[in-house]
Formats: C-alpha cells, structure tokens, sequence
C-alpha cells in the first residue's frame, strides 16, 4: 500500500479528527484514557491481540502455536498475516518504534 493509497483512507474530516486526536496525546495515560472512552473493553482486547499475532507471525511462529496462544481463527491469522505482508507496514512501523524488532 503506498503512501497516496494511506492518505486516502483518512480523507473525510472525521477520520482526520481521530488521527489528530490520537496523535495529539501526550503520554500512554492520556492515549490509553482516548482508547477506552472510544472502544469497548472488548475491541481493546481484540486490538491488542492482533498485534499479538502480527509479532508472533513477523518472528515465523506456526499457525497452529499462534492460534492456541490468542485462540484466534486461523481466518483472522491470515487476515492479520495478509496486512502484515500487504499492508501500509504499519505493524513493523510500530514494532520498530517500541524496540520489539531491529530497526
């Protein structure tokens, strides 16, 4: 996905408005404060455990480990593994800032 594909997903105001407020936090209390007030409790946990298994499929674990650790459908692993090979590199990104994977 490149950069002019990105940019179009948040054209409309409002996807603007949630970029910037996330952006704008200061400190993971002020983010994590954001997150709850705008997800249930439910896509917090369903969130972080994609994350989970972008790093579990970035460092090559099975399939088959990954779903019995997140106890996740092998249809949302490789949904998850299509964004991580296709998508805006937005995983490794992240994983990159937060020092999980060499830079």
């Amino acid at each position: 996905m490149n950069k002019k594909e990105i940019t179009a997903c948040f054209q409309s105001p409002h996807k603007q408005q949630l970029l910037e407020a996330i952006s704008s936090c200061p400190n993971q209390e002020d983010l994590a404060r954001l997150l709850r007030d705008l997800l249930t409790v439910e896509e917090i946990e369903e969130i972080s455990m994609r994350l989970e298994v972008a790093r579990l499929l970035y460092i090559k674990v099975p399939y088959s480990q990954i779903q019995a650790t997140t106890q996740f459908s092998s249809t949302t692993i490789a949904r998850v593994s299509n964004w991580l090979k296709s998508g805006a590199d937005g995983y490794v990104r992240a994983f990159r800032r937060m020092g999980i994977l060499p830079r």
